[in-house]
């Protein structure tokens, strides 16, 4: 399937008048048909567009032509001159800096504008890092998620026990 993945994503690019300098294919999970498709490309703009808005829709386009010639479902993950490998580089720096604001100033904050997947890129990259108290959870505002992030130690609580009356 790897090879009718590459064949129809090399005519697909060749066909959109786009520059192929390198193209591979490679199975992320077999078992839900998940591939990575790696593209270099000079045509990247034309590719990617704002915001990545042309690379959803050229993946959401190749994974639907896929499904039509080898009849299962399956998912691409388009990758263009590591475009999404620098995006998620810049998130998980910009997360970084918000972590350290929220530890030095023991305060909560709140992520507006992040879409469902960069949210749950957002909650595994917390979750991996293991800082212990730092917590992060989503909810609605208003029409919209907002991801909240807040470190808190737990107060040091005194204790007296009066070991007179314990039976030993």
């Amino acid at each position: 399937m790897k090879e009718q993945i590459y064949d129809l994503c090399n005519k697909f690019f060749t066909l959109s008048k786009i520059q192929v300098d390198s193209l591979s294919v490679e199975l992320e999970d077999e078992k839900r048909n998940i591939y990575y498709v790696k593209l270099e490309t000079p045509d990247s703009k034309l590719i990617i567009w704002i915001h990545g808005q042309s690379l959803d829709n050229i993946k959401h386009l190749l994974g639907r032509m896929i499904e039509n010639i080898v009849w299962k479902n399956c998912i691409i993950h388009l990758e263009v001159n590591d475009y999404l490998k620098a995006k998620d580089d810049k998130l998980f720096k910009y997360i970084d800096s918000r972590i350290d604001y929220i530890m030095k100033n023991n305060k909560e904050i709140t992520l507006p504008n992040f879409s469902s997947y960069e949210r749950k890129k957002i909650h595994s990259y917390i979750w991996d890092k293991k800082i212990e108290w730092l917590t992060a959870w989503s909810d609605w505002v208003w029409a919209e998620r907002v991801m909240h992030i807040s470190f808190s130690k737990p107060k040091s609580v005194n204790i007296d026990i009066d070991i007179d009356w314990i039976d030993i």
